[in-house]
């Protein structure tokens, strides 16, 4: 929380003052507990924009679970979802880099050292985020109307499926669009790039942009829904992924659940009966017990992160003529 405050206070100050203490060891050590490296480009100014509303949705969600005495864990389950991908990311990309890219000959004893240390806090960090999610999930049960004839059991509504798509889409687009520019720019300037001409019309042709979407959508659902039953998204409306039993879906449903999600348009099937990728894996998205708060007492968060992002965005711009 220190680490986003001070790197909040950070958008607005110099580079050069920033850089005071982004350069010291200090930094170094405590840096490799900001799990939350969610970089849209190389500038400072978006990793901290960022990194600032999942701290805040994180603080929030601590008062609400505090106050609720554990029964509202909405934002602290969809922060540490977040946080459990992002830092198996980071993990896979900071160990391709160790193992390709860097000189171990010329790095001081603090560098290895430091190098060593955020290794282990980041294996820390996806062991604790996950034991979080998991038992976030492992509390909660499918919401069952029973009547004197039959039982029943609440869809997920169809603008709340929307609303999974786009919160999804913007956490897949923060946490892997860092990893695919780092990994990008080293293998440009790698020879056998620059030898294959076959190489370069791929790279630079759409079908490029379909594998690596293809790829990021078979990390980001199949990892998230496998292990909680649910996507990041789906922890902030109480919703998870089950079979036709309401049980949890196998691996081969949810990898079909996948494969479907690259069907042009199926995110606007959603407003169909049901969306193409439920209907072809024979999965369903319904709805939890609500145990805390209800979810329109959530959405007063919105406005603020918006009008946040428009006077970072914007207000930076200003400042800085």
């Amino acid at each position: 929380m220190v680490c986003g405050l001070y790197t909040f206070y950070g958008v607005w100050i110099e580079t050069s003052d920033f850089n005071f203490f982004t350069g010291s060891k200090i930094f170094h050590l405590l840096f490799a507990f900001s799990t939350l490296n969610l970089d849209f480009s190389n500038k400072f100014d978006h990793l901290e924009i960022w990194s600032f509303i999942f701290y805040t949705l994180l603080f929030v969600g601590s008062l609400q679970f505090l106050k609720t005495k554990g029964r509202e864990t909405r934002l602290l389950g969809f922060v540490f979802s977040v946080i459990f991908l992002n830092a198996i990311i980071i993990f896979l990309q900071s160990t391709i880099f160790k193992l390709f890219f860097v000189k171990w000959g010329n790095y001081t004893a603090f560098q290895i050292f430091n190098s060593i240390y955020s290794s282990i806090i980041l294996v820390g960090m996806v062991i604790v985020s996950f034991r979080i999610s998991k038992i976030i999930k492992s509390k909660k049960e499918i919401d069952i109307i029973e009547t004197q004839y039959r039982k029943s059991i609440t869809d997920t509504s169809r603008w709340q499926r929307f609303f999974h798509w786009i919160i999804d889409s913007t956490i897949m687009a923060l946490i892997f669009i860092p990893i695919i520019i780092f990994l990008s720019h080293g293998f440009i300037d790698s020879d056998m790039y620059r030898e294959s001409e076959s190489l370069q019309m791929f790279f630079r042709g759409k079908a490029a942009l379909y594998v690596i979407t293809f790829v990021v959508l078979f990390i980001y659902y199949p990892i998230s829904e496998i292990l909680f039953g649910a996507s990041p998204a789906k922890f902030l409306t109480e919703s998870r992924v089950v079979n036709s039993k309401a049980e949890s879906p196998n691996f081969s449903s949810i990898f079909l659940r996948t494969l479907c999600r690259n069907i042009p348009f199926d995110a606007l099937s959603f407003f169909s009966q049901r969306g193409w990728h439920d209907s072809l894996s024979e999965t369903y998205v319904v709805k939890e017990k609500t145990t805390g708060f209800k979810t329109n007492k959530l959405l007063w968060i919105l406005p603020f992160l918006i009008i946040y992002l428009l006077i970072m965005y914007f207000g930076k711009e200003y400042f800085t003529r």
